[in-house]
């Protein structure tokens, strides 16, 4: 196949059909008049954890846990320890709340806080994992 000028794709691969005629797998016929059609079931997806280590001046982790207990489900402590003056605190976060986080560790410290990322994904005792 030919490729545009600058493309180095060949031409087909910019044109994908996108309707049920073409992706059957995507789209399941629908129910025939005595015939049974396959029910669509959801399946939940749930995004991994990221586990995380927040180090703060004492003065400011009773605000910071505060602010991360309004954050609801996207953050758990899952530990905390005071260690001379500063609170360490272990967290499991959505990675979708890393910034905000981020930015409330460095509000609430003036800078004197820090964050540590200890692993990208979580994975569950009870979950089957894959190498």
């Amino acid at each position: 196949t030919s490729t545009r000028e600058g493309d180095h794709r060949p031409r087909h691969l910019g044109r994908v059909p996108l309707g049920p005629e073409h992706h059957p797998q995507l789209h399941p016929p629908p129910a025939q008049g005595g015939g049974c059609a396959v029910p669509y079931r959801s399946i939940p997806i749930e995004r991994a954890m990221m586990r995380m280590k927040v180090v703060t001046p004492v003065r400011a982790s009773n605000k910071i846990r505060k602010c991360l207990s309004k954050l609801g489900q996207g953050v758990k402590v899952e530990s905390e320890e005071k260690v001379e003056e500063e609170m360490v605190m272990i967290l499991l976060v959505d990675p979708g709340q890393y910034r905000g986080i981020d930015q409330l560790v460095k509000d609430e410290t003036q800078g004197a806080g820090s964050m540590e990322l200890l692993n990208l994904k979580e994975v569950r005792d009870d979950e089957e994992k894959l190498e």
